[in-house]
């Protein structure tokens, strides 16, 4: 799956939750937001801008060799993010996300503690890792499901006539345990539940409740 390919995964998955997506070819820029030239940085040879709801992204590809050349590229990424920001509004720039696919990976090393090395580095921005395996549409959703995109909870059975009283005995028994008598728990908790939107009544009727109970 090329880069290309994946950007397009991401842009149809935000679609799907009904999020406007979109490129952003300035985040890829290789010169700052109203400034001529090129930034005198290293900057990444391939990366891709994307605008998913209201989260900025910058994907791009990364070797996982050795650390100092993965530190080396993550340097890179750092310096387009920060060229990324010039084109974003400043509430934006929390939510920037980098994601990087693997293209090239040295069995020989331990990839897993490269991308280990990346993904808790949250330096500048967030970043996540994808080493496509051997069958990338599977391994490309189990990244998606790591992200901001996922939504587990639309594959769930909602679950009906579920026993909410559960919370209400649990109070119940936590008042308990701090000092309140049984019959002082039970009308806090009624109290609580009565005038929860008037606190001007229900504090005056806790403090009776609990001088009544002494």
């Amino acid at each position: 799956m090329s880069l290309e390919k994946f950007c397009n995964e991401l842009i149809c998955t935000s679609r799907d939750l009904e999020w406007e997506a979109k490129l952003m070819p300035g985040y890829a820029s290789k010169q700052f937001k109203g400034r001529e030239g090129t930034a005198d940085v290293a900057l990444p040879e391939k990366v891709v801008g994307l605008q998913l709801g209201d989260y900025p992204v910058l994907a791009g590809e990364i070797d996982l060799h050795d650390t100092d050349q993965v530190r080396q590229a993550i340097k890179q990424f750092h310096n387009q993010v920060v060229i990324a920001r010039s084109y974003m509004e400043a509430s934006q720039v929390i939510n920037t996300h980098l994601i990087l696919r693997s293209t090239v990976v040295d069995e020989a090393t331990d990839w897993h503690v490269l991308i280990n090395l990346i993904e808790r580095d949250e330096a500048v921005c967030r970043k996540l890792v994808w080493k496509a395996g051997d069958k990338e549409e599977f391994s490309c959703a189990e990244l998606i499901s790591r992200t901001f995109l996922a939504r587990p909870w639309r594959k769930n059975d909602m679950v009906n006539n579920a026993p909410l009283d559960h919370n209400q005995n649990l109070v119940e028994r936590v008042l308990i345990g701090k000092g309140l008598p049984a019959k002082t728990a039970k009308q806090w908790i009624e109290y609580a539940r009565k005038f929860n939107d008037e606190p001007l009544i229900m504090i005056p009727k806790l403090v009776e409740a609990w001088r009544k109970g002494k």
